[in-house]
């Protein structure tokens, strides 16, 4: 029955292409997805599992196809399974010819061209039918137009050649996008950095200024607690005692303050007992205006003048 003549045929096509059906196989993939993610409504669906490449055809036809470089090369429909892995053989020898040739360095058009001559001079020379072809120049990288078919190989090949610096373009605009990503990253990555590092540093300045504060009031309160205790608190209530004026006792231990002149020798003279601080600031005042204007004498005199 047709099953069975198809299940055969399927048979004889996988010997006949070994490794190279198996090579072509992600590539058939990939154009079956890519059918079925066009907007427009496919004109082929695959029927064939065991064979990739082949397709039946909504006309109760089959058709072959193969993909190299953004371009896509099938057949016309063919009324039989048989017809349509003959062509995909043919296709798949056509890759071949053309994977070899573009890869030794020969030119795109050069290299389609020797090897779509070599495929129909075979078949022409084996007494097989013409395969009649087509051609789509793949434009997944465009908006709005994603595939240009043609019958003609020429026209094709100019189809390829404009789209192919177009996609050059596209490739240099992507990498141009993940060059300026990157940098806006690494930008970015060191914009947090040296905000962390301005935030850690801010930290340290407040943490070493409170500790200051505190030091200098822990120094405060040390320097009352100590000032309380000694006797010029105790009687005079001041922290400390004016330049020139020290402690003297008259009765009680303390009670009194005077001046206390210093001689060009370095030595020095206590003045006059007296009750308060200002008493003996107002003494080493006169004192000293003396001794600049008379000398140790006369402010010597002045002072056993005064103490009384």
């Amino acid at each position: 029955d047709e099953e069975g003549a198809e299940q055969r045929s399927l048979a004889i096509c996988d010997e006949a292409l070994g490794a190279d059906s198996d090579a072509d196989c992600e590539e058939s993939r990939h154009h079956e997805a890519h059918m079925e993610a066009t907007p427009a409504k496919p004109t082929v669906k695959s029927q064939v599992s065991r064979v990739r490449g082949v397709f039946k055809t909504l006309h109760k036809g089959y058709m072959a196809a193969i993909g190299v470089e953004y371009l896509e090369i099938g057949s016309f429909c063919v009324r039989t399974l048989d017809d349509a892995i003959d062509c995909h053989i043919s296709l798949v020898q056509l890759k071949q010819l053309f994977t070899s040739r573009f890869g030794d360095g020969i030119s795109f058009r050069s290299a389609l061209t020797e090897a779509m001559h070599t495929m129909r001079s075979q078949r022409r020379a084996s007494g097989f039918f013409p395969v009649e072809v087509y051609f789509c120049v793949r434009c997944l990288w465009m908006e709005g137009k994603n595939q240009m078919r043609t019958k003609e190989l020429e026209k094709a090949i100019s189809l390829w050649e404009i789209h192919a610096s177009s996609r050059s373009e596209s490739r240099r605009e992507t990498l141009r996008e993940r060059l300026e990503t990157r940098r806006k990253a690494e930008e970015d990555k060191l914009r947090r950095k040296a905000e962390a590092e301005r935030r850690r540093s801010d930290r340290r300045v407040r943490r070493t200024a409170e500790k200051r504060r505190r030091a200098e009031r822990l120094r405060a309160l040390i320097s009352s607690a100590l000032q309380k205790k000694s006797p010029v608190w105790q009687t005079w209530k001041v922290a400390e005692l004016p330049a020139g004026v020290q402690l003297a006792t008259l009765r009680l231990e303390h009670d009194c303050v005077c001046s206390v002149l210093t001689l060009h020798d370095g030595s020095v003279r206590p003045g006059p007992l007296r009750k308060s601080i200002r008493e003996a600031e107002t003494d080493l005042a006169d004192l000293r205006a003396v001794q600049r204007s008379r000398g140790d004498d006369a402010a010597c005199a002045e002072l056993e003048a005064r103490d009384v």
